[in-house]
């Protein structure tokens, strides 16, 4: 019983492998699960059974991928609570940048999932990638309420699916290409300190203020810097 089931698993992590293969080469028009099933050496029955449709296999590499943030997420439970807000940004980008022609790859062709990651509605029951995003942020956002931060005022929830939004928008123009992961990493977290802002103690928001202002200053391209230094001396 146990060997049947290792080899089922094995199985299993073959159609994966190769899924990941024809996402990271071709993208998510190529991927078929006739290709698949030969490529990884079964049968389209066995690979019905084992995993599903095309969609369902797409389902299962994104909740891969959000299953090792949450392994990354785990090492911030005892980090300052500002360190484990930025953390819902830093380590999912880390995880992007180990392979990040396969993870683009995947988050467009999650465009194509209903509730998808990109696009969907982060409350819809079949948008797992989206719920437990916005889970890591409201988690996040709780700690920071606890430990006296934030006010209160706006639930953690409220604070998790709009930091969610935050991350959606600069993820998906990454992944058509349109910026860079570090412009990525910087438009999420300005998003993540703009909302917190809102509602955080007067000490808190001057921090934030700051983390943003920097963000700003050095995510500037140089005729930018220069624009507004002109602007300054017309003051």
């Amino acid at each position: 019983m146990i060997t049947r089931m290792q080899n089922k698993e094995k199985r299993r992590q073959r159609i994966l492998f190769e899924a990941r293969r024809v996402l990271t080469r071709e993208g998510y028009d190529a991927l078929t699960t006739r290709g698949l099933a030969k490529a990884a050496g079964v049968t389209q029955p066995t690979l019905y059974n084992l995993i599903g449709t095309k969609d369902d296999i797409l389902r299962v590499l994104l909740e891969e991928s959000v299953a090792r943030v949450w392994e990354r997420l785990n090492q911030f439970e005892a980090a300052d609570p500002l360190e484990a807000i930025e953390a819902v940004t830093i380590e999912p980008l880390k995880l992007f940048e180990a392979d990040e022609t396969y993870h683009r790859a995947a988050v467009i062709s999650s465009d194509h999932l209903h509730g998808a990651l990109a696009t969907g509605d982060e409350i819809d029951e079949q948008n797992f990638v989206g719920r437990e995003s916005a889970q890591m942020a409201t988690l996040a956002a709780q700690r920071a309420i606890d430990a006296g931060l934030l006010r209160g005022r706006i639930t953690a929830a409220v604070f998790g699916e709009q930091m969610y939004i935050c991350f959606r928008g600069p993820m998906r123009d990454w992944a058509y290409g349109f910026i860079s992961l570090e412009e990525f990493r910087t438009r999420a977290l300005r998003g993540f300190y703009m909302t917190l802002a809102i509602d955080a103690t007067p000490a808190f928001k001057t921090v934030l203020e700051r983390k943003t202002v920097a963000l700003l200053k050095n995510g500037q391209s140089p005729k930018q810097a220069k624009s507004r230094e002109r602007v300054g001396r017309d003051k």
